[in-house]
């Protein structure tokens, strides 16, 4: 009676791992199944979107694109900028150039009034 209350203990205890192992496996691999199925549709959906993109190229080709004349209009945007850049340059450098000319100035009547003093 002790060995068969043994054996049933170690029997149910064997089943409970199986189980537990079974119930583990399936569960991993319904997630794969789901993880895979999705990853299937989003792969149909890009390829309903390249397909769909490819057609309206394809329309669109033969159709005068107003856009382009915008090429233009945004050339001359950069060329204005870069404009307002050169003259906002010379504007700084100007100021400089004024703020050595007071600071030579400055010097200058400095030292006069040194060399007046001096004689």
């Amino acid at each position: 009676m002790f060995l068969s209350q043994k054996y049933l203990q170690m029997v149910t205890f064997i089943g409970i791992v199986c189980f537990a192992c079974l119930a583990t496996s399936e569960n991993t691999q319904n997630e794969r199944s789901v993880a895979e199925a999705q990853l299937m549709h989003d792969k149909g959906k890009t390829i309903e979107e390249i397909n769909r993109q490819r057609w309206l190229q394809g329309l669109l080709g033969s159709i005068h694109n107003p856009g382009r004349r915008e090429v233009p209009l945004l050339k001359n945007f950069r060329r204005d900028l870069r404009r307002s850049n050169e003259d906002e340059q010379q504007r700084i450098s100007s100021i400089r150039n004024m703020r050595n000319l007071q600071y030579k100035h400055a010097i200058l009547a400095h030292s006069k009034k040194l060399m007046e003093r001096d004689s």
